[in-house]
C-alpha cells in the first residue's frame, strides 16, 4: 500500500524563500519564549536559532533593498517627488505605500500614507539611506519620525 500525503509546494521565489526563512526562525524564537529554561531540549532549539539566524541574515543582506524592506520590516515606500513633496508639505522623506498586516511596522503603528522623514535621528530622503539607518538601529527600540496628515509623529519601533 502507497500512502501520500499532500504538502505545500516550496517557495521557488526569492522574496518568498526569504519570507518563508524569517517565518521558521520567528516560530523557533516564539517556541523559546515559553520553553522552560530547565527544558533538556532548549540547547538544541537555541543552536537552531543562532543557524536559522545567521542563515537568514547571510541571505537578507543580499536581497534586494526593498525585498528586505518588505520582509524584515513589514512595509513598502515610494520615493516622494517634488510635487509630492509639496502636497504632504515636507522637504524630506519616502512616502509608506503598503504595510503589512501584522509585519513590525504594523505593530509599531506605522500606517500606509506616512512620510518617514527621519528614523533613529538620522534624515531619510531614499531607500538607500532607509535602509541604513534601520540597519543601524539594531535591536534596540528606536524611534521613527513620521508626517501624518502633515503632523508630525514619532512611533517607537521594536523589532
Amino acid at each position: 500500500m502507497f500512502k501520500a500525503r499532500w504538502m505545500p509546494a516550496p517557495p521557488t521565489d526569492p522574496e518568498q524563500k526569504l519570507i518563508a526563512f524569517t517565518n521558521r526562525l520567528q516560530g523557533i524564537e516564539n517556541e523559546l519564549k515559553v520553553l522552560p529554561r530547565s527544558d533538556p531540549n532548549r540547547p538544541n532549539l537555541e543552536d537552531q536559532q543562532k543557524a536559522w539566524f545567521d542563515w537568514v541574515r547571510v541571505i537578507g543582506t543580499s536581497a534586494p533593498k526593498d525585498v528586505r524592506l518588505k520582509v524584515f520590516y513589514g512595509f513598502e515606500i515610494q520615493t516622494l517627488t517634488g510635487q509630492l513633496m509639496s502636497h504632504f508639505a515636507v522637504n524630506n522623506g519616502v512616502l509608506v505605500s503598503n504595510v503589512i498586516e501584522d509585519g513590525k511596522a504594523s505593530r509599531s503603528g506605522l500606517k500606509a500614507g506616512d512620510i518617514i522623514t527621519e528614523v533613529g535621528g538620522k534624515s531619510i530622503t531614499n531607500l538607500d539611506n532607509l535602509i541604513a539607518a534601520l540597519d543601524a538601529a539594531g535591536v534596540e527600540p528606536f524611534e521613527i519620525t513620521v508626517s501624518r496628515h502633515r503632523e508630525r509623529v514619532k512611533i517607537t519601533c521594536r523589532h
